[in-house]
C-alpha cells in the first residue's frame, strides 16, 4: 500500500470492521453502490473542472473511493485473491478475481432481481435474518467474467 500521510477516521474503521463481519451479498452490495458513487460523483467533478486530472478529483470523491478501496479489500473473506495491488506511482489495480467475483454477482443480483427482490433482500439485511445467507448466485465465480466496470482510480 503507498505511504500517505493521513489521519485515522474512527467513522472509516467502524465501517470496516463492520464490513469484515457482513454476509457475502451484503458486501456485493455496498461495492455496487460505492463503484455507482464513484462513478456519479466522479463524472460530476470532473463536469465542473473541465480537463482535470485525476489527482484533482475533490475530497468527496477521494472519500468515496477510499471506502471502496476497503470494501474491496474485504473480499478476501471470500477466496478473492489480491483483491487491489498497487502498481508504479502507487496506481491502485483491481485484481480480475475481484472483477469476476463482481460480475458473478452483478448478473445473478442486479440484472437478474427485479426491484421487489432488492426491497426483500435489503430487509433481511437490515434484520439480519438467515434466510440472507440463501441469496447466492449459482455455480463459482473463479470461472466468471474479469472484464472491469470501473477503471482502476
Amino acid at each position: 500500500m503507498p505511504k500517505t500521510k493521513s489521519t485515522p477516521d474512527p467513522l472509516r474503521e467502524r465501517n470496516l470492521e463492520a464490513l469484515k463481519e457482513m454476509p457475502e451479498v451484503c458486501v456485493f452490495m455496498a461495492a455496487y453502490y460505492g463503484i455507482s458513487e464513484i462513478k456519479s460523483g466522479a463524472l460530476a467533478d470532473l463536469a465542473e473542472r473541465a480537463g482535470a486530472q485525476e489527482q484533482e478529483l475533490s475530497e468527496a470523491t477521494q472519500d468515496l473511493i477510499r471506502t471502496f478501496h476497503d470494501t474491496v479489500e474485504v473480499t478476501y473473506r471470500f477466496g478473492v485473491l489480491m483483491p487491489i495491488s498497487y502498481g508504479k506511482k502507487g496506481k491502485v489495480i483491481y485484481s480480475p478475481f475481484f472483477w469476476r467475483w463482481f460480475n458473478w454477482w452483478m448478473d445473478w443480483l442486479i440484472i437478474g432481481h427485479t426491484p421487489a427482490d432488492l426491497v426483500y433482500l435489503k430487509s433481511l439485511a437490515d434484520n439480519r435474518l438467515p434466510e440472507l445467507e440463501e441469496w447466492r448466485p449459482p455455480g463459482h465465480w473463479i470461472t466468471y467474467r474479469k472484464d472491469p466496470i470501473l477503471c482502476p482510480c
